[in-house]
C-alpha cells in the first residue's frame, strides 16, 4: 500500500491526489432503500428536487444544519446514523 494511501490520501490513476473521507454520506442509498425520488423527498424537506439531487451525489459529508437533518429524518423515517457513516483509520487501511 502507498504511503500516502494510509494517510486517508489517494493517488488516483491520472496522478491527482484524492482525500479519503472518513465521514460517508448516504442519502442516495437510503432513498433507495426506500424508495422515494428526489421530488417526493423535496416536497417533505421543503427544498428544491435540485438541492436533493445535489445532496443526493455526494459521497462525503455535506455541510448541513441539524434541522436540515432531522427534516431528512423525519421524512425518511430513519436515525441521523442512518445517513452518515464513520469509518475508522482501520477501516480504510484495510
Amino acid at each position: 500500500m502507498l504511503r500516502a494511501e494510509q494517510k486517508g490520501v489517494r493517488i488516483l490513476e491520472c496522478g491527482f491526489l484524492a482525500v479519503l473521507s472518513m465521514i460517508q454520506w448516504r442519502l442516495r442509498q437510503v432513498m433507495a432503500d426506500r424508495n422515494i425520488t428526489n421530488r417526493a423527498l423535496a416536497g417533505k424537506v421543503g427544498l428544491h428536487e435540485t438541492s436533493i439531487s445535489k445532496l443526493k451525489q455526494r459521497n462525503d459529508m455535506p455541510r448541513i444544519d441539524g434541522g436540515l437533518l432531522d427534516k431528512l429524518c423525519l421524512a425518511l423515517s430513519c436515525i441521523p446514523g442512518d445517513l452518515i457513516f464513520y469509518s475508522s483509520d482501520e477501516d480504510m487501511s484495510a
